[in-house]
């Protein structure tokens, strides 16, 4: 089945809430023609069109299964309302049961079993689906809106929905609800999906969100966000979060003696993260968050004059790799910045250029301080990883997708599948919104010993045209794996690849801590490091 699907983040609402103001539309400001590629949407099956009214199309592509078109970087407290031309197939969801893998959902059985809306869990997608109804409506005859309320609960609490026709007055009642039961997962990201019928086009007509936040969200307010990042609810507090270390947070404040942040560790994390802090471009300080789960607070900075502004750089430095990382989205979790009274925190934005770094757990430094203990947060080095340092020394930014364990044909730590699924989403259900880069760099091979050599350059090859298909052709680098493993067909798909350079590191004799992954001597991470950034200066100048 193709559809699109929207990713919120929401707080908690309760059953008889009034819809708030402002309100953020969706589809009214996108040109005509293809809805992918204009602004965080994109394709990944099947086709989504924009139409002369502003509506949204979605081809008939009945045999594919997987997400379609996806928006992100919507965050809010209120009711999510679409309008859907009549007879279309749709699904709106939200929240996850773990045992099962089921989404709670919203959906019309289309008009060819009688045009009903059944509420319920769904389980897989198209003819594998299975659902576990929990209750039908019939649908109005003609357009009309679904409003859902999504949030994260607790058990007992309520989920709402309202369905009624274009035209007509918003009902006071909700047309049907569900009760959230022990064993309902409850994540706060909701979804909305468009489905293609046989022999038929979908149509969402707009897509509202009735915001109690303005946009920029607060922490966006504050900081700027390099790497990836998406609005997230854990704890009942909305975050930016990331599950890549070498991610980063860059504020300018003024008026303060000190910065303090504001974190959530997830109740899912067996290990709390660590953060590098560089105050006015200094040497990075290594902080452990305060043990959770729930909200924390750690000083960042102190001792700051108040006469003049101070630039503050924060870098995801150690995440827990065997915490369920995809299925739970345990990583850094930021709540916001709290400056002393009069003081103010912006973000600290310039116009330098990205790299996007896809790799394993090299790329992300982790057990570069060491490995006793095994690849705790406390062993990884984040920020002074070769593709953090490398990117920095070359004058640009670095987007780091690096997982444990992760290869092109296999899944890795955490529960993080193979890396041509991670390249385009956050987490499990949830889309990564697509930045701008000059170029990418890619270090997969060294988890894919059991990998044929055929399966692997398959593999490779597949996930370099699926970055073709969103990044275009800006400049690929393959790294050749440190340690060797599948050196000859990294270089043969190179070789075969357009606008690509195989790099050879089997002279570059990086030290390590293991074997395997590099050491912060003066021989492995910063030695790889100065070899990219003589590479990468002339596509970031």
């Amino acid at each position: 089945v193709t559809y699109i699907t929207a990713m919120m983040a929401l707080a908690n609402e309760s059953v008889a809430q009034v819809a708030p103001a402002p309100l953020y539309s969706e589809f009214a400001s996108r040109a005509a023609g293809p809805l992918g590629g204009q602004g965080a949407w994109r394709t990944r099956h099947g086709t989504a069109t924009v139409n002369a009214d502003k509506s949204v199309s979605v081809s008939d592509d009945v045999q594919t299964s997987g997400m379609g078109t996806v928006l992100d970087r919507v965050v809010g407290e209120g009711l999510l309302t679409a309008q859907i031309a009549g007879g279309s197939l749709w699904m709106l969801g939200w929240h996850y049961r773990e045992a099962d893998a089921a989404h709670y959902a919203v959906w019309n059985a289309g008009t060819q079993f009688g045009n009903k809306i059944e509420i319920g869990w769904l389980t897989g997608t198209g003819a594998t689906a299975v659902t576990s109804k929990v209750a039908t409506l019939v649908a109005p005859t003609t357009d009309y809106n679904v409003e859902v309320e999504i949030g994260p609960g607790t058990v007992g609490s309520t989920l709402g929905v309202r369905v009624w026709a274009i035209g007509s007055a918003r009902p006071a009642a909700l047309s049907t609800s569900y009760t959230l039961v022990a064993g309902d997962l409850l994540l706060p990201e909701g979804t909305v999906s468009l489905h293609s019928l046989v022999n038929g086009t979908p149509v969402l007509k707009t897509l509202t969100l009735n915001d109690g936040n303005q946009h920029p969200n607060a922490q966006e307010a504050q900081a700027s966000y390099i790497g990836r990042w998406v609005p997230r609810v854990e704890a009942g507090q909305v975050v930016m979060a990331t599950l890549n270390q070498g991610a980063e947070l860059r504020a300018q404040v003024s008026g303060t003696a000190q910065v303090t942040g504001q974190f959530v560790v997830s109740p899912a994390s067996t290990q709390t993260p660590t953060v590098a802090v560089s105050v006015d471009g200094g040497a990075y300080t290594r902080l452990v968050l305060p043990a959770g789960p729930g909200p924390v607070s750690l000083q960042l900075a102190s001792g700051l004059s108040t006469n003049q502004a101070h630039t503050l750089s924060v870098i995801a430095d150690g995440i827990h790799e065997l915490d369920p990382v995809w299925q739970r989205g345990c990583g850094l979790l930021v709540a916001g910045l709290s400056v002393d009274a009069g003081g103010v925190a912006a973000p600290w934005t310039d116009t330098k250029k990205s790299v996007l770094w896809i790799g394993t757990s090299i790329f992300a430094g982790i057990l570069a301080r060491g490995s006793a203990g095994g690849s705790l947060p406390v062993n990884s080095a984040g920020s002074l990883a070769y593709p953090a340092m490398a990117t920095r020394q070359a004058g640009g930014r670095a987007v780091v997708c690096g997982f444990g364990g992760q290869g092109v044909t296999q899944g890795g730590s955490g529960g993080v599948p193979a890396a041509i699924t991670t390249v385009g989403s956050f987490m499990q259900g949830r889309s990564q919104p697509t930045v701008t880069v000059a170029g990418i760099v890619i270090g997969q091979g060294v988890n894919d010993s059991a990998a044929s050599s055929g399966d692997f350059q398959t593999a490779y090859t597949t996930l370099i045209a699926q970055l073709r298909s969103t990044y275009g052709n800006v400049p690929f680098f393959l790294e050749r794996p440190l340690n060797g493993t599948h050196a000859a067909d990294v270089q043969a798909v190179a070789t075969a690849t357009s606008n690509c350079t195989y790099v050879d590191t089997s002279a570059w004799a990086v030290s390590t801590t293991d074997g395997t992954h590099p050491d912060l001597a003066a021989s492995g991470h910063p030695n790889a490091a100065t070899r990219w950034a003589q590479l990468l200066t002339p596509l970031l100048a």
